[in-house]
C-alpha cells in the first residue's frame, strides 16, 4: 500500500504541470466554445425566435423607438373614413440576463439572419448582479480579444500548455 503511494507520487513528479497564472496568463478557448453573445443590430429582423427558444427565459425583448423613421398608417374611423395617423416605428431587440443564461447556444442556432452569435469571451464577473443584464447596445459591442493566450497541448506525459 505504501509502495503504491510512493510510486504514484514518483510518477507524477516528472509530468508537466497544467497551472496557468490567471489572470496574467489565459488559456485559448476551443473553436466551438460558447461565450458572451454578440448582436448585429442592423441585420436583426425582430422575429423573437431567440426569445421563444430560450429554455431558461434569460432573453427578453426590449422595445427601441426610432424617431427618424415614421410611417403613415391608415386607421379606420367610426364612419369608415381613412385618416392617416403617424406612428413611431417600434423595433424589439434581445436583452440577455447572464444571471439566468446557461450558454446553450439555442438562440444562436435558431436566429434566421444569424445576427446573434457567440464570442469566446468568458470573463463576465461583476460586483453588482444588475450589471449582468446586457442591453442590445451592450451586446452589439464586440468584446476585445486579449493577447497572451496559451493553447492546451496533450502529450504522452500529460496535459500542459504551449509556451
Amino acid at each position: 500500500m505504501v509502495i503504491k503511494a510512493i510510486y504514484s507520487g514518483f510518477k507524477h513528479l516528472f509530468k508537466s504541470r497544467m497551472t496557468v497564472k490567471y489572470p496574467d496568463q489565459k488559456l485559448k478557448m476551443a473553436e466551438r466554445f460558447l461565450g458572451r453573445h454578440i448582436l448585429d443590430i442592423p441585420t436583426c429582423i425582430h422575429c423573437r425566435a431567440c426569445f421563444r427558444i430560450c429554455p431558461t427565459k434569460a432573453i427578453t425583448m426590449v422595445l427601441l423607438v426610432k424617431n427618424a423613421q415614421q410611417e403613415e398608417i391608415p386607421e379606420k374611423a367610426g364612419n369608415d373614413e381613412k385618416t392617416p395617423k403617424k406612428k413611431k416605428r417600434e423595433e424589439v431587440y434581445p436583452q440577455i440576463s447572464y444571471k439566468r443564461c446557461i450558454f446553450c447556444g439555442f438562440c444562436v442556432d435558431v436566429c434566421p439572419p444569424n445576427c446573434l452569435t457567440m464570442s469566446h469571451k468568458y470573463e463576465l464577473s461583476v460586483y453588482d448582479k444588475e450589471n449582468l443584464v446586457y442591453t442590445p447596445e451592450q451586446l452589439s459591442k464586440k468584446p476585445s480579444e486579449e493577447e497572451g493566450r496559451y493553447e492546451i497541448v496533450f502529450t504522452r506525459r500529460g496535459v500542459s500548455h504551449a509556451d
